[in-house]
Order: C-alpha cells, then structure tokens, then sequence
C-alpha cells in the first residue's frame, strides 16, 4: 500500500453526478443494473463498499439483485461512490424504465 508522501496534500475528486448522457446512464439504458453501473464506474469492489457504507454483504447482493434501496442505504451508498443522493435516485429511476421495456 502506497500511502502520501510527507507535505504532500490529498487529491481532491470531483463528484460523480447524475448526467442523462453520461456513462452510468449509458451503461444502465445498454442493460446494466444501476448498482451495478455504479460499482462498474466507480472500480469500488463489493467488498470495499460493504466496508465503507456500513452495508452488509448480503443487503447489498439483495440490491444486485434487484430491491428496492431505503433512504439511508441511498446515503450509505453515496460516500463510497463518490456521489449524491440524487444521482443514486435518477439511476434507479432509468433502471426501472428501462427494466419495464
């Protein structure tokens, strides 16, 4: 593991938000599940993410599989993909459109 190297200052990200012609949209409508469009995106293992939302394995293969997510899981979810809740929601949004299809 490579760690910062002394006075060196953290890489700031920009968030990853919510665009109808990005690549997460653009994975979901080419017939990925939105968890799995974000986790694609984000290079985040499930292990990772179970990690840092506080979400257990299982609730997440749960989602993977197709539940519905809560409020907070949506909040869990967004810090380790380095997102907001609202763009969490739209993707849900366009999966189920596009599921419906």
């Amino acid at each position: 593991m490579v760690g910062r190297r002394k006075g060196e200052k953290p890489i700031k990200h920009k968030p990853l938000l919510w665009s109808d012609d990005g690549p997460i949209a653009r994975a979901i409508r080419t017939g990925d599940s939105w968890l799995y469009a974000w986790v694609a995106q984000q290079c985040v293992p499930m292990e990772t993410l179970s990690r840092r939302s506080g979400i257990a394995m299982a609730r997440l293969d749960d989602l993977w599989r197709g539940a519905g997510a809560t409020e907070g899981e949506l909040e869990a979810l967004a810090g380790p993909f380095g997102t907001d809740v609202e763009s969490l929601r739209a993707s849900i949004a366009l999966d189920r459109l596009t599921g419906e299809a």
